[in-house]
């Protein structure tokens, strides 16, 4: 059994800042959040896949069938260095912070249980709201490119998946509904700060994530 302190979990106090223009907003991309992200991604592989919604609510739900979606949650709001960086990104997009100031950690996984059923498909585009996302890249070797893609709904029945966020009864979509229009890249202990109402899904693009989690770190602001 393996022992995990608080100070795994530290950020670093400084990191590497791009802003990024993007359709009348802004992108922050953040490297080096984590002083020991290494530590991090060893803990995250120990722990179990727990759906974070009820499936049982949801007859039609392929969670636990096709895939593995959960979310594990850790308490590291006294992370000093970790409050600081949130600050600076709610400061940057003029947010008010609210009562759940500093959020939790909520750490995202995800793996396929059936084959990835190949190029004419997207993984889920959908939008959070009018929430600030900030999405942190955990995985130390999958790649560059099974980062975050920004789409262009094609037509109205795109608009209409968004509206109706059927992500767990039809988690794949036929690609003649949405345009890619930017890759986020995944690197490893890099944080992607962008507005949760740009249309956005993980890049699912090959078997690597039946091999192996895809780990996320996940806040809104």
């Amino acid at each position: 059994m393996s022992f995990y302190s608080i100070e795994d979990f530290e950020y670093n106090s400084s990191w590497g800042v791009a802003i990024i223009p993007y359709r009348g907003s802004l992108i922050l991309h953040i490297d080096e959040v984590y002083k020991k992200p290494l530590k991090v991604y060893e803990y995250l592989k120990e722990c179990p896949i727990r759906a974070h919604r009820l499936c049982e609510a949801d007859p039609k739900s392929l969670n636990g069938k096709m895939f593995y979606d959960g979310q594990h949650i850790l308490d590291n709001r006294t992370i000093t260095t970790r409050s600081h960086l949130f600050d600076k990104i709610i400061e940057f997009f003029c947010k008010e912070k609210d009562e759940n100031f500093p959020p939790l950690s909520r750490f995202n996984q995800f793996r396929l249980i059936e084959d990835y059923p190949g190029n004419d498909v997207f993984y889920t585009p959908h939008v959070d709201g009018g929430m600030l996302n900030c999405l942190t890249y955990l995985n130390p070797n999958c790649g560059s490119d099974a980062g975050t893609m920004l789409y262009l709904p094609a037509n109205d029945d795109a608009e209409q998946i968004l509206e109706n966020q059927s992500e767990h009864e039809q988690p794949w979509k036929d690609d003649s509904l949405f345009v890619e229009d930017l890759a986020i890249i995944s690197k490893f202990n890099s944080m992607v700060v962008f507005d949760g109402s740009i249309p956005h899904g993980q890049i699912i693009n090959d078997n690597r994530f039946k091999e192996q989690t895809r780990f996320t770190e996940v806040s809104f602001f």
